[in-house]
């Protein structure tokens, strides 16, 4: 007889096309643990609760660290002009710059050369691929003091995806996911020449925290020069009113009390629209479910065949694969482009999606076109790095850029809000964990009450109930005692308050349950009702 491990039963059912069931049959007695014995997860709690102490422990300096940087900033901070050549004699210390102009070439993609945009500061190409996802779930059943029985069901999807699933599924070679024309990836491109007003240049670092992407517009053939015109005429018509806009919300920007989140530019989306040659078997569609201006480079696994459907812009499937797959996407598209100068063809509708097809969108983050604020170290007259304070060493930096005209305050504003907001969360993430911790580390406790005869399955129901509570309870309390603790090494003052609250509440508590205990100890005990009999003395 096994004394653990799995009975070699095995039944799989085929629900349907896209479920697959299977049962097994695990050796598991009354009382033990599904990975190992009663005590298996005390080592593994005590772990967890470790790393969530030190995880507290550096969260509350990094926090600390943190706050003593943007006072010492507050203080040190020089105010330079974004227009104007800066002053080498302030290498070395923390300057606020506006400029409102940034000169840049743009960005190019690097797969798809007909993507270059002049004016984006960074692009984003999304690949994804039309795959079959498999999810799974078990549910366990004890059918009898040494055996459970554990059923877990595949359920098959077919949805997009920007990474490779693969074709490890569990149901017998039914689901198959085909090698895609382009391989599902992200890749982001910033602009690695980009300068401000006064020759400044501005690092990739900076650029990354400029977030408003838009999906770029795509056309077939080469654009016509008298449309290119009457784009750039209107681009800037818009930005002149822009512009006017700009120096009446200056005063407002200005004013005490101003949140960087109420004026956070959301970009302008450039009106030029990048125009594609012909790829065999590609075609400009519709994004499904996305925005009208949301387009795609669609890549169907088949390919599309007929020229004739060209015209109609309703092309069909065909039987088979167009071509067969280069060694490397890159030589592929740089063989169509010189074999086909036409234009490439666009879809009305967005095709039927099947598995193995391929899609790639484009979005970019326009320059801010009321210009940017920056926040940094000035490294000399022309470049810019992060800046840490001196008596600090190497702990956090500042390093920062904003779109729009963003006065120095409010720029260590949002830093001190983005700090507290991390330190909230790992806060969170810590006490999490400690519960984590505690409850494994408990964990034998329901399994020994569970060995209990006749009320074994509620004594450990209920006992698991309890640890769960204590955990939680532990857990918190635990949690801000690592803090308090922390706050000693880091902010003394902050942890006498905090200590002095807790003891209040512990001695608030305390003397409830004496006061509780004493009451029920000195009262009097509940008399029994008697019947008094006519004229019948009382005892």
């Amino acid at each position: 007889m096994h004394k653990r491990g799995m009975v070699p039963v095995l039944c799989a059912a085929f629900c349907s096309a896209q479920l697959v069931t299977r049962t097994e049959y695990v050796y598991r007695p009354v009382g033990q643990q599904g990975g190992g014995g009663t005590f298996s997860g005390v080592v593994p709690g005590m772990v967890l609760a470790a790393g969530s102490a030190a995880l507290l422990w550096w969260n509350e300096g990094r926090t600390a660290a943190q706050e003593r940087l943007l006072a010492s900033a507050n203080r040190k901070l020089v105010h330079a002009s974004g227009t104007d050549a800066l002053d080498q004699a302030n290498d070395g210390r923390l300057v606020h710059l506006y400029s409102p102009t940034v000169f840049s070439t743009g960005v190019t993609d690097s797969l798809f050369e007909d993507v270059r945009r002049p004016k984006a500061a960074r692009l984003r190409r999304l690949t994804e691929v039309y795959q079959w996802d498999e999810t799974s779930s078990t549910h366990e059943v004890r059918i009898s003091r040494d055996t459970v029985q554990r059923t877990t069901s595949y359920s098959y999807d077919a949805r997009w995806r920007d990474h490779t699933v693969g074709n490890a599924f569990h149901d017998g070679g039914r689901h198959h996911n085909p090698t895609p024309r382009l391989v599902p990836s992200i890749v982001l491109t910033t602009a690695t020449d980009a300068r401000l007003a006064n020759g400044v240049s501005i690092e990739p670092a900076l650029l990354e925290q400029l977030e408003s992407w838009h999906p770029v517009r795509l056309r077939p053939g080469a654009a016509d020069e008298e449309e290119e015109a009457a784009e750039e005429a209107s681009a800037a018509r818009e930005a002149a009113e822009e512009a006017a806009a700009e120096e009446e919300a200056v005063a407002e920007e200005a004013a005490p009390g101003h949140e960087v989140e109420g004026h956070r530019h959301e970009g302008r989306v450039s009106s030029a629209v990048v125009s594609l040659s012909a790829i065999d078997g590609a075609a400009i569609a519709p994004l499904d479910g996305h925005s009208s201006q949301a387009e795609c480079i669609y890549f169907p696994v088949r390919g599309f065949a007929g020229d004739a459907a060209r015209s109609s812009g309703s092309w069909a499937l065909a039987d088979g694969p167009s071509m067969p797959l280069p060694r490397s996407v890159g030589a592929y598209l740089h063989r169509e482009r010189r074999l086909s100068a036409s234009p490439m063809a666009r879809l009305r509708v967005a095709p039927r999606a099947q598995v193995g097809d391929a899609r790639v969108r484009f979005d970019e983050v326009p320059w801010p076109s009321e210009g940017v604020s920056v926040l940094a170290c000035q490294a000399s007259p022309t470049t810019l790095a992060p800046w840490r304070d001196r008596l600090g060493g190497g702990g956090p930096s500042l390093y920062m850029l904003l779109p729009g005209r963003v006065p120095a305050c409010e720029m260590l504003r949002a830093a001190r809000a983005a700090s507290v907001r991390s330190m909230w969360m790992l806060r969170g993430a810590g006490a999490a964990l400690m519960w984590l911790g505690l409850g494994c580390s408990l964990s034998w406790l329901p399994a020994l009450a569970a060995r209990l005869p006749l009320l074994g399955g509620l004594a450990g129901s209920l006992a698991g109930a309890g640890i769960g509570i204590v955990s939680l309870g532990g857990a918190l309390s635990l949690s801000a005692g690592v803090v308090a603790l922390a706050w000693v090494r880091y902010r003394p003052w902050r942890s006498a308050v905090l200590v002095a609250m807790a003891a209040s509440a512990y001695c608030a508590l305390a003397k409830a349950a004496v006061a509780l205990h004493a009451a029920q100890s000195l009262g009097l005990p509940n008399r029994q009702p008697t019947a008094r009999l006519r004229g019948q003395q009382p005892f």
